[in-house]
């Protein structure tokens, strides 16, 4: 039986997982990028694969971070991304590879890009690429933190694989503190 990962719905709250929040790139180069946040504090984010998933299945990714590819299973696998404006790679990654094989991305994307493996088909993933930190992902229970957004009216883009944009031009008026 394979897992499905494509609609994540929390049974008691209804919530959605791995549905992206984010203000679209262009509109956050007007936006004002809180001091505690010009740089990501982690340099690196890990994508693994494990039991012929990926992990996470939705993943946000800063231009100033590197993704560790790694794989935690006994099987070969291959990592391909579909990327519009960053070089797009495809390698294979070996059985049980926890060093992993970093990936630089240098230019956010205007939405989440689907990274596959061809040799499972069925294994897919999303990456959203921000050269920002005003991007979630909602968790198991369709819940997400943005902080320290600066105050104003926001356009926030809100996708999801299935549906695509689920809302394309979600405003919220921020406060300040």
């Amino acid at each position: 039986t394979l897992y499905r990962n494509d609609l994540v719905v929390d049974e008691e709250t209804k919530g959605i997982a791995n549905i992206f929040i984010y203000i679209y790139p262009k509109d956050a180069e007007k936006l004002p990028v809180h001091p505690d946040m010009k740089q990501s504090k982690s340099k690196e984010v890990v994508f693994d694969q494990k039991g012929c998933t990926f992990l996470p299945h939705a993943l946000i990714v800063r231009t100033d971070q590197k993704v560790i590819v790694k794989s935690d299973d006994a099987v070969a696998h291959n990592t391909h991304t579909y990327t519009l404006k960053n070089d797009p790679v495809n390698f294979l990654i070996a059985p049980n590879d926890r060093e992993g094989v970093p990936v630089t991305v240098t230019q956010s994307e205007t939405l989440p890009m689907p990274v596959k493996c061809d040799i499972h088909p069925w294994m897919r993933a999303y990456w959203l690429i921000v050269d920002h930190p005003y991007a979630a992902v909602t968790d198991a229970e369709g819940k997400f933190t943005l902080e320290n957004v600066p105050a104003g009216e926001h356009e926030f883009r809100v996708w999801h694989e299935r549906a695509g944009y689920v809302d394309r031009k979600f405003k919220i008026k921020v406060q300040d503190g």
